[in-house]
């Protein structure tokens, strides 16, 4: 079947490829390092000829390979980016042509100029992550960062900007390697402003080890923010416009400077944003009679709603090399804007017999800051030449909001029947510190250890008025403190093919928090395992079984006990008894590569006792909605990343994820009340694929396209749904300018439809935001910044990356 598929490839690609028989092989290497180089691009044609009859990209080991050539001359263009081109001029006899070692040299005019990135590799496949260039982006281009992850394999983003990674909510969003104050509950939001330009590349770590931080059971996803290391200053110009199917005319501008020396780096940036987006949807709730199945009444809802937003994100930083061992670093970022939504939800209740029976409707409005601060103050330091190091880090953040919201309820004559208004100003500090100790014995033997402290408080104040008085329905405060320690250790080591890592972690917990003057208290201490082993058969195959333990903590909102009543017709409510979720997740991956293709395999389960679930009935009319502790639920999925080059005009990445939960019954009582849900199995798959395409002229285009099939929740079905974004990227004077004009959501698709049931209702929804966006963006690059051999190939420290001589699962 194999070999059927690589003839089928060939075929399509070229004829005369599929009948040839000699083989063309090298190594590509930089003449000043003599070290690899990757992604280089190798191009056989016929001398005078400008069609290419073969191609093929270096790996990471700079060999390339090029196969089935038929006998005769050909002129072989050996070409990358920053360097001088090769040519030569070789001849075909039936034997294998053997170039050995071919250097390039650096180009130092174009080093002198502006070093702009092609497409490059827009994936990485790694055996214990996943890493996504989006830098290069197109159809990102002018984006938010939200937007961008939409384009991410394997992640999902809906309208209200929730996050999930393999179909699980339960994942943690970092920057650069840290928390910086990100949480389920401010994330959307900062997102949401955060420019993607902002982005270098994102790292999907599906189960990281005993070292991190084991919140979120679905794993990490971890924005890496650039940061280049070139000699020399340079910096870029953006801006844009974004053309919303619904809404206003949005607009987006950007810069960026940088500064490298052997004493210093310096960088900075500000991005602004500022659009105004618009959506809508409806719902119809069935009442059911339990015992007959009889519908008893049907209540209507349609809503229609703007949001917008505007406000600037602004980045920093300063690296002091205080020697040749030893960096102290400084860094930040910040936004601050406002953003608005008024929104309009019309309401018609329907008895058994169809008849309507009212009708009213409801005005909202919602204004806010958008205010949020990181800062990192770190050390690291050299203890030998093996890469032995220590590296302090200490972090602190704030999200300060204050917002402002008001009801106005209309009877169907349009007289008003309430008027309420809430005011909500909190506080959310966090301070961390963290040590990570690194002792190498040897290329293929490492321990590290640590301590992280982790401290965060989250304060709200609401007060609520009815009708102009002081309503206590509508007003509450809560006080919430968590402080986590913990401590770790991790061995690896390697003996010829095979890998193994053993990490245990433990973490003592302390969360106090009070509500309206009732004080509640949180206190656990727990371990958390974690083992790797590794198997390579060669270069080009390994196997990889891992197994962690990880948790999802309750916080903020879901434990706040506040009734918020400012809907009529449902009610939300924390519940403070709420314990943490703990999973065992185990991995079976599975990585392969060719000359210019790649695979990544990996089998998952995961089993998760004291789940968080989202629990619904409705009562006197209002739907209720809590969350409580109780079933237990099994997952199990194959995910396969298939990243395919074809020539050097074509690169596709495509990602497949077929995977079967079930839900246990579960059984909940709150107050007089008995909530039953069933348990329920079910498979479901989506797919996303992302095909670049390089175009004569200096043009390139992206299309990304994904579909989702419907999927069972707890109470509930998530129908399917599918999307297309497209983009287009035209360079001028020697790269320096890009025009990019992007599509996103082409059809008009990425809408949201949800079935929602319980022992008395049923309930069907649908929901879209914003529609197609069209952008229109421009940017300019400047300096005469220079790559350093010394940093070149090496990634930011910043990066969580994998010692790539031996196992670093993270």
């Amino acid at each position: 079947m194999k070999r059927n598929v690589i003839l089928l490839l060939a075929c399509l690609l070229s004829l005369n490829v599929l009948f040839a028989e000699t083989v063309i092989k090298g190594i590509i290497k930089d003449a000043g390092t003599n070290g690899p180089l990757g992604y280089v691009n190798v191009v056989l044609t016929k001398p005078g000829q400008k069609i290419p009859v073969a191609g093929a990209v270096t790996n990471d080991q700079g060999t390339f390979l090029l196969s089935k050539v038929n006998n005769g001359k050909y002129q072989l263009e050996i070409s990358f980016v920053g360097y001088t081109p090769v040519s030569k001029l070789i001849t075909v006899a039936g034997k294998t042509v053997d170039l050995g070692t071919v250097l390039l040299s650096e180009d130092s005019k174009t080093l002198n100029e502006v070093q702009v990135r092609g497409q490059g590799p827009q994936m990485k496949l790694e055996i214990d992550k996943k890493v996504f260039t989006v830098d290069q982006t197109i159809a990102a281009a002018g984006s938010s960062t939200s937007e961008m992850l939409r384009n991410i394999p394997s992640v999902d983003v809906d309208n209200d900007g929730n996050i999930s990674l393999r179909n699980n909510a339960n994942v943690e969003v970092w920057i650069n390697g840290k928390p910086s104050g990100l949480s389920a509950d401010n994330r959307a939001q900062i997102l949401e402003q955060m420019p993607a330009e902002s982005i270098e590349k994102v790292e999907l770590i599906t189960n990281p080890s005993a070292k991190y931080n084991p919140e979120g059971s679905a794993g990490i996803i971890n924005l890496i923010l650039k940061k280049n290391r070139k000699a020399g200053y340079y910096g870029s110009l953006s801006s844009g416009v974004m053309i919303p199917e619904n809404g206003k005319l949005g607009y987006n501008a950007g810069a960026s400077i940088n500064y490298n020396s052997s004493k210093i780096d310096a960088f900075a940036s500000v991005g602004m944003r500022g659009m105004s987006m618009s959506g809508g949807g409806w719902s119809n709730r069935y009442t059911i009679d339990p015992a007959t199945n009889n519908v008893l009444s049907l209540l209507k809802q349609t809503n229609e709603s703007t949001r917008s937003m505007h406000g600037p994100f602004i980045r920093g930083g300063l690296d002091f090399h205080l020697d040749e061992k030893s960096t102290l670093g400084f860094s930040g970022f910040m936004m601050f804007g406002s953003s608005d939504g008024p929104s309009t939800i019309n309401y018609q209740s329907f008895d058994a017999n169809n008849n309507l029976v009212r009708q009213f409707s409801r005005e909202n409005t919602s204004s806010g800051n958008r205010n949020m601060f990181n800062i990192d103050l770190n050390y690291r330091k050299e203890l030998d030449k093996k890469g032995s190091e220590l590296l302090a880090t200490l972090s602190f953040s704030n999200h300060p909001n204050s917002s402002d919201a008001g009801h106005i309820q209309y009877d169907n004559l349009g007289l008003m029947t309430s008027q309420q208004s809430q005011h909500t100003s909190g506080k959310n500090p966090e301070a961390e510190l963290k040590v990570d100790y690194t002792k190498k014995f040897s290329e293929n033997s490492r321990l590290e250890a640590g301590f992280d402290g982790n401290y965060e408080v989250r304060n709200s104040d609401i007060t609520g008025y009815t009708n102009g008085l002081f309503d206590t329905r509508l007003s509450n405060e809560f006080d919430y403190t968590e402080r986590n320690y913990a401590a770790y250790a991790t061995y690896a080591s390697k003996w010829g093919k095979f890998g193994a890592q053993f990490g245990l972690r433990g973490e003592l917990s302390d969360i106090n928090f009070t509500s309206d003057g009732k004080d509640y208290s949180i206190h656990y201490i727990q371990p958390f395992p974690s083992v790797y082993l590794s198997y390579a058969m060669d270069k080009s195959n390994e196997f990889q079984l891992n197994y962690t333990r990880r948790l999802n903590r309750p916080r903020g909102r879901s434990l706040n006990p506040f009734i918020d009543t400012s809907d009529s017709t449902s009610w939300y409510f924390g519940n403070p008894t709420l314990t943490p979720e703990y999973t065992n997740s185990f991995e079976l991956n599975y990585l392969k590569s060719w000359e210019m293709h790649s695979l990544s395999a990996s089998l998952y389960y995961r089993y998760t006792t004291d789940v968080m679930q989202s629990v619904r009935w409705l009562e006197g009319g209002i739907m209720m909605n809590t969350t409580m502790n109780g079933a237990k639920t099994e997952s199990a999925g194959l995910e396969v990343v298939m990243k395919n080059s074809f020539f050097r005009i074509l690169s596709l990445t495509t990602t497949f994820n077929g995977f079967y939960s079930n839900l246990h019954t579960g059984q909940y009582f709150v107050d007089n009340t008995t909530i039953n849900i069933p348990g329920k199995e079910s498979f479901s798959w989506n797919v996303k694929s992302i095909a670049n395409v390089m175009l004569p002229a200096n043009y390139s285009m992206q299309l990304i396209g994904a579909y989702s099939a419907p999927y069972y929740v707890s109470q509930g079905k998530n129908k399917g749904n599918y999307s297309l974004d497209f983009g287009l990227r035209k360079s001028f004077f020697n790269r320096k300018l890009t025009a990019n004009l992007n599509v996103r959501d082409v059809f008009n698709s990425r809408k949201f439809r949800t079935d929602t049931w319980g022992t008395n209702f049923t309930q069907q929804s649908e929901s879209y935001f914003n529609g197609r966006v069209i952008g229109v963006n421009v940017s300019y690059n400047f300096g005469n910044g220079k790559a350093s051999r010394k940093q070149k190939g090496k990634q930011s420290n910043e990066d969580m990356n994998n010692n790539e001589n031996m196992m670093d699962m993270q």
